[in-house]
């Protein structure tokens, strides 16, 4: 004997592992209650079996129908590119978790009839895949939603900003700048760039004059000992018609930026300390990098 409404659940549940993870994929925000409203459209399949009409929603023609529609309760109205991209991935994603489940039954059955196999309650082996599915998709799901792409920036745009570092904090103006490329070499952390060439902000000016020297060089021991102190770094750069140069980088507490009128956080950032004026009209007084914000973030407004 198996209970329609415990099945019906657990395709509830796969349709809801499936959007969401569709949306991780694309590092999209697809809300909790999206994903409910698409998984129980899809789920209208199994309850339809129950139903005369169980060979018209069985047919293939009603299967992507119903993928379509899915999609779109899922994650809203999107361009048509757009809308093809997320259709393309969320049948991926199917392919993925039923190839997963697939794979396990085979794992753990002991002989062939045991692949189809039901309690009255639906498949065991689906109700243990999807039990233990849905914590880890719905726990990087969300974990990507602070999460900020490329894609949202605006190119050549200016932010508001604040940089925290230590008891200091500095509220200015960044530009968006592609043309960024600035890491760290070491950890790969974007650079953004501060422009100290009038402004200490605040810092210590033993910092400020290391930064304003131009002499000072990784052969310069007391240049070290005082970055040591302050626990900088060197970045190495290259700009037009010089090679080999250096350019101070501190780690600050905390970057906070206003972005579609919200304030994120993040630490996961360098800021180098610049000698040369950045705006010749003061419009912005740091360059931003353009994946700054492309690991964990924390919105706090």
């Amino acid at each position: 004997m198996i209970y329609g409404d415990l099945v019906w659940l657990l395709n509830l549940l796969m349709d809801f592992l499936i959007i969401q993870l569709t949306g991780l994929i694309l590092k999209r925000n697809v809300s909790i209650l999206r994903s409910l409203l698409g998984a129980l459209l899809g789920s209208i399949v199994v309850l339809m079996t129950f139903t005369p009409y169980a060979y018209v929603f069985g047919s293939p023609f009603m299967k992507i129908l119903l993928s379509f529609f899915i999609v779109f309760f899922a994650f809203g109205r999107q361009r048509i590119i757009t809308f093809l991209q997320l259709l393309s991935i969320f049948y991926f994603s199917t392919f993925i978790l039923g190839g997963a489940l697939l794979g396990l039954h085979y794992l753990f059955a002991t002989n062939e009839s045991n692949l189809t196999k039901s309690s009255f309650y639906g498949d065991p082996v689906s109700w243990y895949f999807v039990i233990g599915m849905l914590p880890i998709v719905i726990f990087y799901a969300r974990k990507s939603i602070n999460q900020i792409s490329f894609t949202k920036w605006k190119l050549n745009e200016m932010y508001e900003m604040e940089i925290v570092w230590r008891n200091t904090s500095i509220k200015i103006r960044g530009l968006m700048d592609s043309g960024n490329s600035l890491h760290e070499p070491l950890s790969r952390k974007p650079v953004i760039i501060l422009d100290c060439s009038t402004s200490d902000y605040g810092l210590p000016i033993e910092l400020v004059k290391l930064v304003r020297d131009p002499g000072n060089t990784l052969h310069n021991t007391e240049a070290l000992d005082v970055l040591s102190f302050f626990q900088g770094t060197y970045i190495p750069y290259k700009s037009i018609g010089q090679s080999n140069q250096f350019l101070i980088a501190i780690k600050p507490t905390v970057v906070k930026l206003k972005i579609n009128g919200k304030w994120y956080s993040s630490s996961s950032v360098l800021v180098g300390l610049s000698h040369v004026t950045l705006s010749s009209d003061n419009l912005y007084e740091c360059i931003l990098h353009p994946k700054m914000m492309q690991g964990t973030i924390n919105e706090i407004a």
